[in-house]
């Protein structure tokens, strides 16, 4: 029976990467998508997340199986018992990186070998980036991921949170981390709404006090903050 593996970070999957799995099932008995959980990265998902989104839109391919792991490629490679790994290529600029870490795989197990499949040209400019990108702004991804994909991410940028500004200043009295708003929009009470951008660590205290007082009247670079925020403030 031949076991095929197509790793990745998967965060979020898109059409792109669907593409190549199905294709590759087609190929195999056995395809396992293998998530990587990177320790040195804070992905917009959580390994478990990208396992349990993964695993719902392939769940109609029977030979397909999701799995988390960490570690050596090739390690898994074994315990999967696998002895090729699928990846896929939307440009040459891809094919210089990925032959050198499929050349450095084989160097660590001479029993595994890579395939590459050129990407659908549909799904060529398809990227987990691109999508994380768009929908932080609000865009629509839906020509990028499937439904159910895409409203996790947009479920993941969205903090919808309604108080008075009194509150809404209260909240901001301390350095917090941006983290809870980042890449999101959050409704106050008096319905206007705003965006902060990705990048920054902290709100400063500068731009705390025109939220409070709600004299933002355009875009405010906020160069206090340690990493620049750009905040977007509409309608003040």
């Amino acid at each position: 029976m031949s076991t095929a593996i197509y790793p990745g970070s998967f965060d979020p999957v898109t059409y792109g990467h669907l593409d190549i799995i199905k294709r590759s099932s087609r190929m195999f008995d056995q395809v396992v998508i293998g998530v990587l959980i990177n320790k040195s990265k804070k992905p917009l998902f959580s390994a478990e997340e990208r396992v349990n989104m993964i695993a719902e839109v392939t769940k109609d391919l029977e030979n397909v199986s999701v799995v988390a792991f960490d570690g050596l490629l090739v390690e898994f490679a074994k315990q999967m018992k696998a002895n090729i790994v699928v990846r896929g290529l939307r440009a040459i600029s891809d094919f210089e990186y990925e032959l050198q870490i499929a050349q450095t795989n084989h160097a660590l197990e001479p029993d595994v070998d890579t395939m590459f499949l050129t990407t659908n040209v549909q799904y060529s400019y398809v990227s987990s980036t691109t999508v994380r990108e768009i929908a932080s702004f609000g865009g629509d991804i839906s020509d990028f991921v499937p439904a159910y994909v895409k409203n996790k991410v947009e479920e993941k940028f969205k903090y919808n949170i309604a108080m008075p500004a009194p509150t809404f200043y209260s909240q901001f009295s301390s350095e917090i981390s941006v983290n809870k708003i980042l890449n999101g929009f959050i409704k106050i009470g008096f319905d206007d709404v705003f965006e902060v951008a990705r990048g920054a660590e902290y709100v400063s205290a500068a731009t705390r006090q025109i939220l409070a007082e709600g004299k933002c009247k355009k875009p405010v670079i906020s160069s206090a903050c340690p990493v620049i925020m750009r905040l977007i403030c509409l309608r003040f």
